[in-house]
């Protein structure tokens, strides 16, 4: 690529923007119609259910910015689809969801994970191009490209990648200031960016940081410093209320969600985990280590562009570190900057060195790059909980009484009838549970008669008493074989996430007293019986761990019962 850069940049461009896009499009359908992310509903249906004209989201721990913008998405869905004879009414797109949400998270990852990963890509380019060199601009942009973690993301609906975008172009906006100086209007719309990055998620509010810095060192910025931070904080607040207007109509939910939220990240994660996981797991060992020399070679060559990406990069890893979750996702806004550091540093010392550049270039592209090819392999091939579903119809009758273990792994099984006529009039007593909620259960009742169901039930710990909250979450039995035969439960499914499990009794006398019927692993090998890291609410995220996968989702075994004669 380098000997002819400069001759052929746009060319060079279009064959990363290419690859980067293939990389995110590549199985973005992975698991539908079942869903197998923990997070994408909160979006999709919030989205949806903005369509009974209430936009209050009655959600803040995430502000509803993304799932807004994913309803006008959905408008365009409806009416093309309007348009095109395949709906013809509100009732039939309704039905649709209920039957098949697949279109429904498919255009939600299209949209929000993959056209805006790739555009992400795109707008780095300018960025770097416009405030450094085309060398940089082209290696940070084929860089982002294959960054693992921003490949991962981008195949879900979720607020990140769309965080990531703002947070570029806001880049693009911040480092103006230098040139605009003292102008109200410079600052009112960096305080807009930073509201909007804000309401995308509440991470956004770090770019204050930069905006501060860069703010008091542009040129006679000092003058009216005060002035002009008032300006831009009232320009950000205004961008925030407009995109979340319910923050304030319904402030005292919103601030006990806030509260909630900032009580169960108290603690923060660990301060070496993202130096030693998020980072390098997400950049590749040799992206990170090239980042790290760019950002202690930055000292030295301290400008204001490198210091705000430095004071960026560093104030948000102290943020991520004290208030963050250990999740590798929290660490994806620094991605483009540290990607932006080492391409500096890489075009650096390899000035007239062309053979260099090159070299760097491919060791710190490959293993991301190869990462995030392995992961869409993985992600391609059917998930273990399917395999299960599709065993478990075909081999259990309909009707049989099942347990599961924890509900995230478990295979996608149908209530029975009987169990959602139970669960029906226990939500017609619920005031919170809306109109919709119930057709769906009318869906689902329906459904019921004409797919295999099962009379499921969820393990509990003993102290839970056998009870969630959660509607679907009922009824629950007791991890103890003498309540599962009290209860005439005919099958289990478990799943073991670690070797030392505080239920390795239940599960040891399950193996010694039912008959093991099936298997389902997704690893290589077959002797795996609990997951190589901590599973995650996507798919994996080492590089070990996919290695030595075929497929997601985590080991599951099915066991028969021997039922006592009555």
């Amino acid at each position: 690529m380098t000997a002819h850069t400069d001759r052929h940049p746009q060319f060079w461009l279009w064959i990363i923007l290419a690859l980067g896009f293939v990389l995110r499009f590549a199985a973005s359908d992975f698991g539908l119609p079942h869903l197998y992310h923990a997070d994408e509903p909160i979006v999709v249906n919030h989205a949806l259910a903005y369509g009974t004209g209430d936009l209050n989201p009655h959600f803040f721990k995430i502000p509803p910015l993304t799932s807004y913008l994913l309803f006008f998405v959905y408008g365009i869905y409806f009416l093309a689809g309007l348009i095109g004879g395949k709906f013809s009414g509100v009732q039939d797109f309704e039905i649709l969801f209920y039957s098949d949400p697949s279109s429904f998270y498919w255009i939600a990852r299209l949209v929000f994970g993959v056209m805006l990963g790739t555009l992400t890509i795109f707008i780095l380019y300018l960025l770097v191009r416009r405030y450094f060199n085309e060398k940089s601009a082209l290696i940070s942009a084929l860089l982002l490209a294959v960054c693992f973690l921003h490949v991962r993301e981008s195949h879900y609906v979720y607020a990140d990648i769309p965080l990531v975008l703002v947070l570029v172009c806001s880049f693009a906006w911040l480092f103006r200031l230098d040139a605009e100086g003292a102008s109200v209007k410079a600052h009112c719309i960096a305080g807009a960016l930073i509201g909007l990055a804000t309401a995308v998620k509440y991470n956004g509010g770090a770019l204050i940081i930069p905006y501060v810095y860069l703010s008091l060192f542009s040129r006679n910025g000092k003058r009216h410093v005060l002035l002009l931070w008032a300006a831009a904080a009232l320009s950000g607040l205004a961008v925030f209320t407009l995109l979340n207007p319910y923050w304030l109509m319904d402030f005292n939910f919103f601030w006990s969600e806030i509260r909630a939220e900032s009580r169960a990240h108290e603690g923060g994660a660990d301060w070496l985990r993202p130096l030693t996981y998020s980072l390098p797991g997400g950049l590749g060992w040799p992206l990170w280590l090239a980042a790290i020399a760019g950002l202690a070679d930055s000292l030295r060559r301290w400008d204001k562009r490198r210091g705000a990406l430095w004071i960026f990069c560093v104030s948000y890893y102290a943020i991520i570190s004290l208030w963050g979750q250990p999740y590798a996702r929290y660490a994806l806004p620094l991605m483009p900057f540290l990607i932006v550091i080492a391409s500096d540093w890489i075009v650096r010392i390899s000035v007239d060195r062309k053979l260099l550049l090159t070299g760097l270039v491919f060791v710190t592209a490959l293993p991301t790059l190869a990462h995030a090819v392995l992961f869409d392999v993985v992600m391609s091939n059917q998930d273990s909980r399917t395999q299960a579903k599709e065993w478990i119809e075909t081999h259990i009758p309909a009707g049989s009484r099942i347990a599961l273990d924890l509900e995230f792994y478990m295979p996608r099984l149908e209530f029975s009838k009987k169990q959602l006529e139970s669960k029906k009039s226990v939500a017609a007593n619920d005031p919170h549970f809306s109109e919709k909620q119930m057709r769906r259960l009318d869906f689902m009742m329906e459904r019921s008669e004409a797919r295999p169901s099962y009379e499921l039930y969820s393990l509990r710990d003993a102290k839970e008493k056998g009870e969630e909250s959660f509607l679907f979450h009922k009824p629950g039995i007791p991890y103890d074989m003498g309540a599962l035969r009290s209860g005439r439960i005919e099958y289990v499914v478990t799943v073991r996430l670690r070797e030392k499990d505080a239920r390795d009794e239940f599960y040891g006398q399950l193996e010694r007293e039912g008959k093991l019927i099936a298997a389902f692993n997704p690893y290589r090998h077959a002797r795996r019986l609990w997951p190589m890291t901590h599973p995650l609410t996507g798919g994996p995220f080492l590089f070990e761990d996919m290695l030595a996968r075929e497929r997601n989702g985590q080991p599951l075994r099915i066991f028969q019962i021997p039922q006592e004669d009555h």
